[in-house]
């Protein structure tokens, strides 16, 4: 009775908002939805839905978490589909069955792996779905071994029957199919068996066929198409491109007339359209065969295809068998067999077509990760056989720009792609390298044609994630150019013109303009490296989390299992998928790495004690070389640190406290530090709670900065910077605050600081959303950078390097392993005049285990210890390594009474604590002094 509940209540639910949480009769817990997306994370949850129809909305959307094994479990769900399956890069292994019976929705990125037998099948098998209609099918692949036997046979790798419009992209199979015909006509096709536009349109692009096709059996009087991608098409429109056969296809049938084709098996339709497909696959069958067509009922046409197949039939084509007498029309086809077949079965006319005795390999070389074949007539991808298609520009002239390292500065490579050969010397190429203020600071200009061209002309190169290849009527030219300043430059801005004429061939293209979102998709193969984790979402910068992820969602990958040197090569790669190289540091032995494309970061860094390497996507980021910048001293000017006095009501031992805020509210938590830089600027870390600083206590805040800095009254404040180590009420309220009520009296010039993703770990709070409303509110302007391990902040002659964030608690599966907030806190180093201040935050033993990991001791060492979490976490084996003389506490002298300050002071001569005083730190004679100051409300 209690179970017939549950699941009537879940229907409801399912029915009513998709916002809810599936109980299933297992005990593999809740299916967990967000916005209306199922999450199933195990073969359990999985076969629970398809066991309960009712649980599962026809038209709601699957993520599959993790891989899912479902041991012949899984049970064809025989209601129709309209939904989305997200495969999130998944696999769904031990299927014994198709997935589904109809299916109307859309599917990406799933692999599919098992053996099914529907040796009593009447008509339909595939792995996937035995009917699809209206669908949409992206990087769908499958493993799946079939064997199956029937009459009306449809049989497919992944589809059996298809009507309607469908699109399949980027769908491979890899399996074997094992088809015995019995009665009527069939097809069996790699990717579909049978495709019925009933006069609508089917699309396959990039479509991979690696298995194997067997047909044996046979019907008198009937036909069986065999096909790697398609087994047969009727009327409509099916267009294939770019689609590969490298398997087997095989037909052994004793009766009937069979037609196997490399990619189509029989062509119905004279809207087929097949373009740039190759055929590796050797194909044997009894009738009819060829290497991109089986044969052919209408008139057709191959258009930029190559067969490399072994072709063998009693009508047997390169390009197609047997047509009844139709004609097939090939254009710029090529054949490498070196078969004695013709190129066609039936009848057919040649346009610029080559026969292998024709053909002759001339070199190979690889471009990026890719081997390539150059003929005389035409070049090749090697693996596949496909033939590269021209430059991919309409435009007279395109260009891609990306950034390298050199040395201790940098390279800008740009590569114009042309659809013309430019011959006139009095076209220019023009660089400009331009600051913030839009001044230019380097410039480069070369002549693009004619014999005495200053650019490289190039056969082939990598631009922008793409290879491009100069054909016939196309042009590249290439240039790097070097001693480019780091950091010195906002943008770089290339044009092409006519000097004669004064034409503009291409307006100029900037280094900086639109900002990708970059996704682990959007990187080159991470697995070269190492073993890959699941994505961790990092969070966004200063958007807003609260309902939800947000377009400003930074992710990362763990790779493990790897090395320095598989680190460093795939670096090396990334300018050849679009990457622009900002920046390197070396910390304590390890090296991190900056790259941009389109205005989003991509941050890399191989930590050699752990040997992982962390690769993160940073879609909410200003680049750092906008917030550094450098500052040289004057006489009499120097960076100060200062421990700035706020209330902790009733728990200081003297009791003194001239600004409280409240007697009845203890506080033993907040925490504020700040820095002038030598050139008069603020650096502002935290803040406190708002019963810290009252109103009367931020008017005195507000001036006691400009005494600091010698800013007269009607003038604006600089700060800097403001930095949160986390986002906790304590830390950040008093930042929103004053915000919110001086914003008309300062000069916001960064905000730095790195929180992950809100509910990840329980702790976030309200007040940082307040953060970030008046920063977005009053500073729109300003620059935000979200700080990650390794990096460099350089605010003048005052350097913050980065220890630890919470990214660094993510395991080698892709999952945090903070059990509580505080060690999410970003720990910094701060260098001053070469005296170190560790900036702990709040950060506990999880994130002290991690950095003493990570970390030598000799890096951990510092002069100055600001204890972490007010004097509370006792980390003996942390505070021993970094080994202070000087302790900061940002809590009371009650803080005296606890086992921290013990185990601190163990280590240290000095403790200082932030209630009674403000204390002043500087650097004399190359030693620290510490001042005790007033405040200016003291004074």
């Amino acid at each position: 009775m209690r179970l017939a509940l549950v699941v009537a209540l879940v229907a409801i639910l399912a029915i009513t908002a998709l916002s809810f949480t599936v109980f299933g009769e297992t005990n593999a817990g809740a299916i967990t939805s967000e916005d209306g997306v199922l999450k199933v994370e195990n073969a359990e949850q999985l076969i629970s839905l398809f066991e309960n129809p009712s649980t599962l909305p026809a038209s709601g959307t699957i993520r599959l978490m993790n891989d899912i094994d479902v041991d012949g479990k899984l049970v064809t769900l025989q209601k129709k589909f309209i939904g989305v399956i997200e495969g999130n890069g998944k696999t769904i292994s031990g299927l014994t069955a198709p997935i589904f019976k109809q299916f109307c929705g859309t599917v990406s990125d799933l692999t599919l792996r098992g053996t099914i037998n529907a040796a009593d099948a009447s008509d339909r098998a595939a792995s996937f779905a035995l009917n699809v209609a209206d669908a949409t099918f992206t990087n769908l692949v499958s493993y799946v071994d079939i064997t199956v036997k029937g009459a009306n046979l449809y049989a497919g790798g992944l589809v059996g029957y298809a009507e309607g419009k469908n699109s399949f992209v980027g769908c491979e199979y890899h399996g074997e199919i094992k088809a015995e015909w019995t009665e009527n006509a069939a097809a069996v096709g790699g990717i579909v068996g049978y495709v019925n536009p009933n006069g609508k349109k089917n699309v396959f692009e990039d479509d991979f066929f690696g298995g194997k096709l067997t047909v044996s059996g046979g019907v008198a009087n009937k036909n069986i198409a065999v096909g790697g991608i398609l087994g047969q098409c009727a009327q409509g429109a099916v267009s294939l491109t770019n689609c590969a056969s490298v398997g087997a296809i095989t037909s052994t049938v004793t009766t009937g007339v069979d037609y196997a084709g490399g990619i189509l098996g029989i062509n119905d339709s004279v809207q087929t359209s097949v373009e740039y497909c190759a055929n590796k696959s050797n194909i044997t069958a009894v009738k009819n065969a060829g290497g991109i067509f089986g044969g052919i009922t209408v008139a057709s046409k191959v258009m930029n295809c190559t067969n490399f197949g072994e072709i063998v039939a009693a009508m047997a084509g390169e390009f197609c068998g047997n047509g009844k007498g139709v004609n097939l029309s090939c254009f710029s086809s090529y054949d490498f067999s070196k078969a004695n077949n013709k190129l066609c079965g039936t009848d057919f006319t040649s346009n610029s077509c080559y026969a292998s005795d024709a053909v002759t390999l001339e070199k190979t070389f690889t471009l990026g990760t890719i081997e390539y074949e150059t003929y005389n007539v035409c070049t090749v991808e090697k693996a596949t056989g496909l033939l590269i298609q021209p430059l991919k520009t309409h435009k007279m002239f395109e260009a891609f720009v990306s950034i390298r390292e050199d040395g201790d500065k940098q390279a800008l490579r740009f590569v114009v792609l042309t659809n013309m050969t430019c011959t006139s010397t009095s076209v220019t190429v023009s660089v400009k390298f331009k600051d913030y203020g839009e001044n230019v600071i380097k410039s480069y200009t070369g002549k693009l044609g004619g014999a005495d061209s200053d650019l490289t002309a190039y056969a082939a190169v990598t631009a922008g994630g793409e290879n491009y290849f100069a054909t016939e009527g196309c042009a590249i030219f290439g240039c790097v150019i070097t001693d480019v300043p780091i950091g010195a430059w906002n943008e770089a801005e290339l044009t092409i013109v006519d000097t004669a004429s004064g034409a503009v061939y291409l307006e100029p293209v900037k280094l900086d303009g639109y900002k990708e979102h970059l996704t682990m998709d959007s990187l080159p193969d991470l697995s070269v490296m190492g073993t890959v984790s699941g994505v961790y979402n990092c969070g966004p910068g200063l958007a807003s989390d609260k309902e939800g992820v947000t377009e400003e969602d930074s992710y990362m990958t763990v790779v493990s299992s790897t090395t320095k040197e598989k680190f460093e090569a795939y670096v090396k790669a990334l300018p050849d998928a679009g990457f622009s190289f900002i920046s390197k540091t070396t910390l304590d032995g390890d090296d991190y790495y900056t790259y941009s494309r389109y205005g989003a970061l991509l941050y890399l860094y191989y930590n050699e004690r752990v040997a992982e390497a962390r690769v993160i996507t940073d879609n909410s980021s200003d680049s750092l070389a906008k917030i550094n910048y450098d500052y040289t001293p004057k006489a009499g000017e120097q960076a100060q640190f200062y421990q700035y006095s706020i209330n902790y009501s009733g728990h200081d031992k003297e009791g003194y406290d001239p600004v409280i805020y409240s007697e009845g509210g203890l506080m033993d938590c907040g925490m504020f530090y700040m820095m002038k830089t030598s050139d008069n600027k603020i650096i502002m870390i935290d803040g406190g709670h708002s019963g810290q600083l009252s109103a009367n206590a931020k008017k005195y805040l507000m001036n006691y900065m400009h005494e600091i800095t010698g800013t007269p009254a009607n003038e604006k404040i600089t700060i800097a910077a403001w930095y949160i180590t986390h986002a906790h009420g304590d830390h950040v309220a008093v930042a929103r605050d004053f915000l919110n009520s001086y914003y008309n009296q300062i000069n916001l010039e960064s905000v730095i600081y790195n929180f992950p993703l809100y509910g990840v770990v329980d702790g976030y709070d309200d007040n940082t959303f307040g953060l970030k409303d008046a920063i977005r509110n009053h500073f729109p302007n300003t620059l935000y950078h979200k700080l990650h391990t390794g990096e460099v902040v350089n605010f003048g002659d005052i350097r913050m390097e980065v220890v630890y964030t919470h990214e660094d608690a993510v395991s080698n599966k892709g999952k945090t392993e903070l059990s509580e907030f505080n060690s999410s806190s970003t720990v910094l180093k701060v260098v001053i005049d070469n005296k170190s201040i560790m900036m702990l935050g709040d950060v506990y033993h999880m994130g002290a285990n991690t950095m003493l990991k990570m970390h030598s001791k000799d890096y951990l060492k510092s002069d100055v210890l600001q204890v972490a979490h007010h004097g509370y976490n006792d980390m003996a084996n942390l505070y021993k390594v970094i080994g202070a003389q000087i302790a900061l506490f940002p809590n009371a002298m009650t803080a005296k009474d606890g086992s921290t300050y013990k185990t601190v002071m163990a280590f240290a001569k000095e403790a200082y604590f932030a209630h009674k005083w403000t204390y002043r730190l500087t650097v004399e004679n190359g030693a620290i002094k510490i001042t005790e100051v007033k405040r200016y409300d003291q004074k």
